[in-house]
């Protein structure tokens, strides 16, 4: 069974998530001697000053496993030449509307990633649809093109189903994110003098992760607790100042996963705003380190967290405001970290790996 994954591939290590589980799934493929091949492109941002590269060229990465960077016209004719049994777009990128245009063009199944809805969240961010109309064109295409739709939470297929029609849908399988080995550390109990939670802004500020409104909110919870409190932002700083009585906001800059299982290891808990995030790869992290979520239903990956249990979930701002009032959290913080990591025991990249390949075999029999 040949493979070839079509998307960005990066040889940074500090990756944002599509990025890393576009790599992820390339390394564990080839660990598990699958024959697969990555396949990038000259995107313009990069590669301004080689226009005709974006048509004609060819750059060889790494040779073992073997990433290549080619032009759309090399790229295709690579693809009918090679005759991959999948060709999975592991990240959404606008180049991908012409090998999804030309499917009759080649032999394997198309398979695709799904990490957001854009139609929604354009929608939900009030953004001009003529800046992505081409972006939405993908989408389309994505959605009636491909053979088969790898969607992230039932929450995200759900969505979908609100704006393409349910023949489509029906293509869709739920896949998990995989979590690196490195964040499955041995938990142990960490001293409350200092109470410590983490927020992931992100690269950028294109999408509002909830994090004006969640400030207010943690200052005023912990405005009667001793110890000290500590804000972590993850990413993108906002120019703008805080004013605020108990919690101590702190910036920190983007890691590669090594570093940030590090930066985990004296941290409580994570939390994510009251907005939609079509699963959180950052969630599954931090619960493999031991941090406790408290993470909004609106984030995919609250359907894996039993509430109490393995983390809190929490409905709207009202909800959260009571989890933080309670202290609960706390008091029940060790045992619920310990059960964060377990949940996530499952969902180490050796196994998650296995559900993509079984995927990949069973279109390919299809064919």
């Amino acid at each position: 069974m040949k493979i070839v994954l079509l998307g960005r591939y990066s040889a940074d290590d500090i990756l944002t998530g599509p990025e890393k589980v576009a790599k992820r799934i390339f390394e564990n493929l080839n660990r598990a001697n699958i024959e697969v091949t990555f396949v990038d492109y000259f995107f313009k941002e990069k590669h301004s000053k080689k226009y005709l590269s974006r048509f004609f060229g060819k750059q060889i990465i790494q040779n073992s496993p073997l990433v290549l960077r080619l032009g759309i016209i090399r790229m295709i004719f690579f693809l009918i030449r090679e005759k991959p049994n999948i060709i999975h777009l592991v990240t959404e990128e606008r180049f991908m509307s012409f090998i999804l245009f030309l499917k009759l063009f080649f032999k394997g199944k198309i398979i695709t990633s799904l990490h957001g809805i854009l139609r929604y969240e354009i929608e939900e961010s009030e953004q001009r649809i003529r800046g992505r109309y081409k972006d939405l064109i993908l989408e389309r295409l994505v959605f009636h093109n491909s053979d088969v739709l790898i969607g992230l939470s039932d929450q995200q297929l759900k969505i979908a189903k609100r704006y393409y029609p349910s023949k489509e849908i029906a293509k869709a399988v739920k896949l998990s994110l995989g979590v690196d080995k490195v964040f499955f550390e041995p938990i142990h109990e960490k001293p409350f003098d200092s109470i410590k939670i983490v927020f992931y802004n992100g690269f950028n500020n294109f999408i509002d992760r909830g994090l004006n409104e969640l400030i207010p909110i943690l200052d005023e919870s912990f405005l009667d607790l001793e110890a000290e409190v500590s804000l972590y932002i993850i990413g993108w700083f906002p120019k703008e100042t805080f004013f605020n009585q108990k919690i101590n906001i702190v910036k920190v800059d983007l890691m590669d996963s090594a570093k940030l299982a590090q930066f985990f290891r004296d941290k409580h808990f994570l939390v994510k705003g009251n907005k939609v995030d079509t699963f959180s790869q950052f969630v599954l992290e931090g619960m493999a380190s031991g941090l406790v979520p408290i993470v909004s239903s609106s984030v995919g990956v609250a359907e894996l967290i039993k509430n109490g249990e393995e983390g809190f979930v929490y409905n709207d701002y009202n909800e959260l405001k009571n989890i933080l009032r309670q202290k609960e959290f706390i008091n029940r913080f060790l045992k619920t970290s310990k059960s964060a990591q377990n949940k996530v025991q499952q969902y180490k990249w050796v196994n998650v790996i296995e559900l993509y390949i079984n995927l990949y075999k069973n279109e390919n029999e299809k064919n």
